[in-house]
């Protein structure tokens, strides 16, 4: 295990150092369990320790659990691990929406999307992912009136728990 440099875009998002483990290109034929100590700084003004996750800089979002002053993962991989906190809610907002298609884009800064659902006149629409990770819902199918106002409730939450709900009108 070896600590590594990073360049300051890389290391801002960081919460401390960043831990090299092996080249992620090696493959691994099963899981270990990985674990950082969070920082003392981050400890005393951390509010939700279900805010803290890993990330791996050469892979993505790692996840884990906060257990006794460390944040504790399951991963699959070697690569440059890093401890980041997320406190930032998911957002959502209708690229194009109409009585026939409803194309929505869905995002999160930090964690990523774990789940979202969307309602219409309290009718329940569900969205699917395209091949291009654009998502679509077809309000048609689902008993949504057409050539009216409609009231739009959607509930977003992404991997750290951090949830929103946003709620507004769209006529179609």
């Amino acid at each position: 295990m070896k600590q590594v440099k990073l360049t300051p875009q890389e290391s801002s998002k960081n919460l401390g150092a960043v831990i090299q483990l092996g080249h992620a290109s090696l493959p691994i034929h099963g899981y270990y369990d990985f674990s950082m100590k969070v920082p003392t700084e981050v400890l005393d003004t951390l509010r939700n320790p279900q805010q803290l996750y890993l990330v791996n800089l050469d892979g993505g979002y790692v996840g884990g659990k906060y257990e006794k002053g460390c944040v504790v993962a399951s991963v699959r991989e070697f690569g440059r691990f890093a401890l980041r906190r997320d406190a930032s809610k998911p957002n959502a907002t209708f690229v194009q929406c109409s009585w026939n298609k409803a194309q929505l884009s869905v995002t999160d800064t930090g964690s990523g999307i774990k789940q979202f659902k969307v309602w219409i006149d309290d009718k329940f629409v569900p969205f699917d992912m395209d091949n291009r990770g654009r998502y679509f819902g077809y309000p048609k199918h689902f008993g949504i009136q057409r050539g009216k106002q409609h009231q739009v409730r959607i509930w977003l939450i992404d991997r750290c728990g951090n949830e929103n709900i946003i709620e507004t009108t769209k006529f179609f």
